[in-house]
């Protein structure tokens, strides 16, 4: 290999090791970023045993709001679990930097719901968790959607 061949491939590797890096440092921030909850949009539909929670855009935590309305709705709506589970449906986004972490925050979010049902003594084999191609509701990808259904 010559020699300018060489040093072009030195580049070009050099290159990719600082994209990654720097790939790497922005989901890092990211992540920070996302663990921050602000003020969040719920939507009910008692009859349906639904709830949906829409997100901000690169946000993965609950409000203490938000929490203490699924803890309603659940309470509300479900009084006896046994012949029934909770399912909680998210959607990934296509705004993320890449499928996996399209795929990670709507896990997260989805596990951040399932630890509040938990919290209030709904055994975790009653909850289900679901994630489905992105998908708008309201005009949004950033939302998880609760609902109860029979086994």
């Amino acid at each position: 290999m010559s020699t300018e061949a060489s040093e072009l491939l030195k580049n070009a590797e050099q290159e990719s090791s600082d994209t990654k890096e720097n790939v790497s440092t922005q989901l890092e921030s990211l992540r920070a970023a996302l663990a921050n909850a602000t003020k969040q949009e719920i939507v009910n539909a008692t009859e349906l045993r639904e709830m949906v929670i829409f997100f901000n855009r690169n946000e993965v935590a609950l409000s203490k709001d938000t929490q203490k309305s699924i803890k309603n709705q659940i309470d509300k709506n479900i009084k006896d679990l046994e012949d029934y589970e909770i399912v909680i449906e998210s959607s990934r986004t296509p705004h993320m930097i890449s499928e996996l972490h399209s795929r990670e925050q709507a896990l997260a979010r989805s596990l951040n719901i399932r630890n509040v049902l938990i919290e209030m003594k709904i055994t975790p084999t009653m909850l289900k968790l679901k994630q489905g191609n992105p998908s708008k509701i309201n005009d949004s990808y950033d939302w998880v959607k609760i609902y109860v259904r029979s086994k």
